[in-house]
């Protein structure tokens, strides 16, 4: 027990105990306790990050599985967040302190587990119950063997005497009582390590009996993040060259598809042009002036307000929208010069996860408060046969009571905070990618601290293999007792063989046992 309580306590020690600040111009280290929120960090190559915060300076690769699990390097750059403990790469990172030591994300993990293993699972209580029935009758037993013998057939009192003393040996409940704890504990501290976060060991076995999750959508099949998937010029203008009027124009706008549009063009290495009288109309579209001309890029209903005659592309408009992406136009009032498609992809991994999931035996459903188009598309890209679209709040707790009673355990899964009242509905909440998200980490029951869907997999496995060993440990404690229980009678089990196999043997070998779901031997069941 001691083993895998270590491993979370070493989940603090990944965190540096001094941090490198730069006040008043000059460097200076102080214990990491002292560090103020607004303080700036200095991080040189190859040093753990001493703090949560956000880089200000600096661009370098991070190694964060002490946090997520996962072990592939993530490029950092100005103004992308960084943990404490996380490993810096090869370039020096200056980092503004948003969180004190206690509040950062490491301790917060630390402090959840810990939480988490003090509460019992279901198998635990039960076993409790058990000893409390069990041990008196053991006892009663062992009293009876060393006197009743003696007196009522007037067998020698030493003998049995002594037998009665194996007889007590060999029924302490210590493996009994140890089997079911020691594999939760096992269990969530070698899940946290991996990037899975389990808030109680009643968590941990529903995982064994999950029948059917529940996906949201965006930000977790889709990656989140909008890429410009086709250009369709028209007029003779080429791709490019729609692509480049295009981002320079969304060049001044912080909307996500302009975003996209900006990095599919320096994707390109293409230049903006410089344009002036930049004018944005909310949820609509841009208007500037560019190459001596009036240039808008928006969505369709955008230009028909601008009575700009698109009859001529009505047809690929309708084609591409009732494939699920998001149409931007790029013209002015005199011509049009080309169409932009946009949208959010699959997850990589999504397709994968959700064949081994259907090959475990699990029924997957998508819920989504996206049109039913682009629910559609992704659904058939994704090989998923059950989805809902549109979907406000409300309706997603009724699908979820709904798939709860037509399959039995559900696990909702997405971002734990806009799925808020779903995931407290079902069985099991999941929320992933939530180690910046501080409302996702406290509301999910599981919460997945990487962004790949494969923690999912891990944890279904991690929850059954957990359920297979708490079994094994409770049918080898009691099936080895009652084997050397009967021999005691005729004399064959000495006091030595009592306790060396019946009590610390078996306490033993059902520790080693849990120790395996610490160490990841995780079944593929």
């Amino acid at each position: 027990v001691a083993r895998t309580r270590r491993s979370i306590s070493q989940l603090l020690d990944f965190a540096p105990r001094t941090a490198r600040l730069l006040r008043d111009g000059k460097e200076m280290s102080i214990d990491v306790t002292d560090v103020r929120v607004g303080d700036v960090a200095i991080v040189r190559p190859g040093e753990r990050i001493p703090v949560d915060g956000e880089v200000v300076k600096g661009e370098s690769s991070v190694e964060e599985s002490a946090v997520t699990g996962e072990s592939v390097p993530v490029a950092k750059a100005s103004g992308d967040a960084v943990f404490g403990g996380t490993l810096n790469g090869s370039g020096t990172l200056d980092v503004r302190v948003t969180k004190r030591f206690e509040d950062n994300i490491i301790s917060k993990i630390a402090r959840l587990v810990e939480e988490a293993e003090a509460t019992k699972a279901p198998s635990e209580r039960f076993v409790d119950r058990f000893a409390r029935f069990y041990t008196p009758i053991v006892m009663t037993i062992a009293i009876a063997t060393m006197f009743i013998p003696t007196i009522l057939f007037g067998q020698p009192l030493e003998e049995w005497f002594y037998r009665g003393l194996v007889l007590l040996v060999i029924s302490c409940p210590c493996a009994l009582v140890l089997s079911t704890p020691v594999s939760v504990v096992s269990a969530i501290s070698g899940g946290a390590r991996r990037g899975v976060l389990f808030k109680g060991g009643l968590f941990l076995e529903r995982m064994a009996d999950v029948k059917v999750i529940a996906f949201d959508k965006t930000g977790t099949l889709t990656t989140g993040r909008t890429i410009v998937e086709e250009i369709f010029p028209f007029n003779d203008y080429t791709a490019r060259e729609v692509l480049r009027v295009a981002a320079s124009a969304e060049n001044r706008s912080e909307h996500h598809l302009a975003r996209a549009v900006m990095e599919r063009a320096r994707s390109e290495d293409i230049e903006f042009e410089e344009v002036t009288a930049f004018q944005a109309f909310t949820g609509k579209g841009v208007g500037v002036r560019i190459l001596d001309r009036v240039v808008y890029a928006g969505s369709p209903q955008f230009f028909r307000e601008r009575d700009i005659d698109l009859t001529e592309w009505d047809e690929i408009i309708e084609e591409k929208t009732a494939l699920g992406a998001t149409v931007i136009l790029v013209g002015g009032e005199d011509e049009m010069m080309g169409l932009l498609t946009i949208r959010d992809t699959p997850r990589p991994e999504a397709k994968e996860v959700i064949d081994g999931l259907r090959g475990m035996g699990i029924e997957i459903v998508m819920l989504t408060g996206d049109a039913a188009p682009v629910a559609e598309k992704v659904s058939k890209e994704l090989g998923i046969r059950d989805y809902r679209a549109g979907m406000l709040p409300e309706d997603k707790l009724r699908a979820v009571d709904e798939y709860r009673q037509r399959y039995g355990t559900l696990l909702m899964l997405g971002d734990g905070i806009n799925d808020a009242p779903a995931l407290a509905r079902a069985d099991i909440g999941m929320a992933m990618g939530v180690a910046g998200t501080d409302v996702a980490l406290e509301a999910a029951d599981v919460a997945l601290m990487g962004d790949d869907l494969h923690s999912l997999l891990y944890s279904i496995r991690l929850g059954r293999s957990a359920r297979s060993v708490i079994k094994q440990n409770i049918a080898t404690s009691l099936v080895i007792k009652l084997a050397l229980t009967i021999l005691v009678f005729p004399g064959v089990v000495t006091l030595w063989i009592a306790i060396l196999v019946g009590d610390l043997g078996v306490s033993l070998a059902v520790i080693l046992n849990a120790l395996r779901l610490n160490r990841g031997a995780i079944t593929r069941t």
